[in-house]
């Protein structure tokens, strides 16, 4: 998949470079370059991961495997043939590689998308920004209540450290999502000097509503290593956003937009409220 939506990055170089030959003074002094950012006004520079940590309750090519986690086991498989994945088996995250957005589901297959990369400051779009708002056309679960064929998702690409290929885990489930948030947060609380975070992929567990027991990802870190062998991976370049943040999104379910009524003093057509 391929990045639909994206933010372009804004790079502001303050260059104190003094020319001697046109001040007619030469004094062999090196000429002193600033990359300092300086934020537009009204607007504070955070970096990408931290933007995702206070944004997360804006598509990259990824390749290899996804991985799959189950919430009534706990386990974790690898691929389409649903590939055992051992509690022993290591993973480096490629945290710079990380993605957010909604995904589409049509017959449980994905149709649409719109997702971005975490390093270019993409967020995920309000569900008022996408299509189909119209709940009588959406798909009904089980008990006849529709279904948002919307679902917020985020892609964490990794190497499996024992065959050295790639993989992707991308789930859907809100649990799982803020697994993701908490690894990531975890992650930010140590300087990671340009490597990434080596994992063993476990699960936690809690109690739900209905008194069963429900398990949520857990990616115990045992490491860190740099994802290009010796190459340490640049730093992200922070992002402008405002200061005062935006208001939340409302909880309200989505309706199609409703059509104006003619003027009419005897208008007969309000909807009765029972």
């Amino acid at each position: 998949m391929k990045i639909t939506e994206g933010n372009d990055e804004v790079h502001t170089t303050l260059d104190d470079t003094v020319d001697d030959e046109a001040t007619g003074t030469n004094t062999n002094v090196p000429a002193v370059t600033s990359n300092a950012l300086t934020p537009p006004p009204g607007m504070r520079l955070v970096d990408p991961l931290d933007l995702y940590l206070e944004r997360e309750a804006g598509g990259p090519d990824f390749d290899g495997d996804f991985l799959n986690f189950n919430g009534q086991t706990g386990g974790w498989t690898r691929g389409r043939d649903r590939e055992a994945i051992g509690a022993t088996v290591p993973f480096l995250v490629n945290l710079p590689g990380m993605a957010v957005g909604h995904v589409k589901l049509v017959d449980g297959k994905i149709v649409d998308h719109a997702i971005g990369l975490v390093r270019e400051g993409f967020q995920r779009k309000p569900r008022e920004e996408l299509d189909d708002y119209d709940e009588s056309c959406w798909p009904t679960n089980k008990r006849g209540e529709p279904i948002d064929p919307w679902k917020k998702t985020t892609y964490l690409p990794m190497r499996c450290l024992e065959d050295g290929e790639p993989v992707v885990y991308g789930p859907l489930a809100p649990t799982h999502l803020a697994a993701i948030k908490q690894f990531v947060k975890t992650c930010r609380r140590t300087d990671l000097d340009g490597k990434c975070p080596m994992v063993l992929l476990g699960s936690t567990n809690f109690k739900n509503q209905h008194g069963g027991v429900t398990y949520k990802p857990d990616f115990k870190i045992i490491g860190e290593d740099y994802w290009e062998p010796g190459i340490p991976a640049p730093p992200m370049t922070p992002v402008a956003v405002p200061i005062t943040p935006p208001p939340s999104p409302a909880t309200a379910k989505l309706a199609a937009p409703v059509k104006a009524k003619p003027p009419g003093r005897n208008n007969m057509d309000d909807e009765i409220p029972f």
